[in-house]
């Protein structure tokens, strides 16, 4: 097997769609030797035939488990690039100024703290802030 003397391809060889791939050759190098065997081989063979028909199903059961997988792993994509476009979105709330309703240009920790000193302002005009 050449994927087994390379390190550095690996990760391509076991991709799913690689794997997909050797799956359905298999299937077919087993379906084409069920059908040579019928026709060329069982008159000169007192064996049993070799039965491929219950195996085959794995192979729909493995499809079935990397397109799964693939969607898993689109969605984890997805997840990372909503989270990445997120974390961005509130960097940029942080850090850059913007038009506040007054029309003063503040970032929003600036904002906060202006608003947090109106509103002890006016608590401790009631006293009610200590």
């Amino acid at each position: 097997c050449d994927f087994l003397s390379s390190e550095e391809e690996t990760a391509s060889v076991f991709s799913p769609s690689s794997l997909r791939l050797a799956a359905c050759d298999l299937q077919q190098l087993m379906t084409t030797f069920s059908h040579v065997y019928e026709m060329d081989f069982r008159a000169f063979c007192n064996r049993t035939p070799p039965s491929f028909t219950t195996d085959t199903k794995v192979f729909q059961r493995v499809h079935q488990q990397l397109q799964a997988c693939n969607t898993e792993l689109e969605m984890l994509l997805e997840v990372s690039e909503a989270s990445a476009a997120v974390s961005e979105e509130v960097k940029q709330l942080q850090t850059q100024p913007r038009y506040w309703s007054r029309g003063e240009k503040r970032s929003l920790p600036d904002q906060l703290e202006e608003i947090t000193q109106r509103v002890g302002n006016s608590f401790s005009q009631f006293g009610c802030w200590s």
